[in-house]
């Protein structure tokens, strides 16, 4: 015979419950890590973003010190002294070309794979930086660009 407090608290056996089964421990088990993975995709994508805003931001700033150089020096400027394409080198002797030369570096020294150019049309200066930026991981990497435009 079971001691009293331990019998008072049996059930019938038409009352009793029974534990969680098996199933609903792995649809639990299930549901949360469906919830943890959702979590870990948002912080990936948080990160990147992040990421990408403060690439988008050295960017600005370098092609805006770049713009005061150019409004410093307004009739070279405009006459294109400034003037260089992707990939090409600017022309020798020319004052400005120590300038390019320092944006290039710190853009390709800040920003992956950064590049430079500036045009301009004798009225219009347009400074332009890019750069490569990881989109998804499935993906090739995009190249993101940052233009500015002034007039000197």
């Amino acid at each position: 015979m079971l001691p009293k407090s331990i019998a008072e608290n049996r059930l019938p056996p038409g009352q009793r419950t029974g534990g969680f089964g098996l199933i609903e421990v792995l649809i639990a088990v299930l549901v949360l890590a469906l919830g943890v993975l959702g979590f870990m995709k948002l912080q990936t994508l948080g990160v990147k973003s992040a990421t990408s805003a403060s690439l988008r931001l050295e960017a600005v700033h370098l092609s805006t010190d770049m713009l005061e150089r150019v409004r410093a020096n307004r009739r070279a400027a405009l006459n294109g002294s400034y003037d260089v394409e992707f990939g090409s080198d600017p022309a020798t002797g020319l004052p400005s070309d120590d300038e390019i030369k320092a944006w290039r570096d710190a853009l390709a020294r800040n920003l992956p794979e950064g590049q430079g150019a500036i045009t301009s049309n004798g009225r219009q200066v347009t400074i332009t930086a890019r750069w490569a930026e990881q989109w998804d991981d499935d993906a090739d990497s995009g190249t993101a660009v940052v233009r500015l435009r002034t007039e000197p």
